[in-house]
């Protein structure tokens, strides 16, 4: 087993740096009870069929 400052060590000396996790912060809270936004281009985003594209 190796010490977790050990392995600190060795990552600093070579220049490695771990990857800090961080959380997900929500900013904004949607209100159910507002009005859904209009769809004013009308786009039609459906396909004939799987893993195909309208063209």
């Amino acid at each position: 087993m190796v010490n977790h400052k050990r392995v600190a060590r060795i990552m600093r000396s070579i220049g490695l740096e771990g990857v800090r996790l961080r959380r997900r912060h929500r900013t904004t809270l949607a209100n159910p009870a507002m009005p859904k936004a209009p769809d004013l281009i009308g786009h039609d985003f459906t396909a004939a069929a799987v893993n195909t594209k309208r063209s």
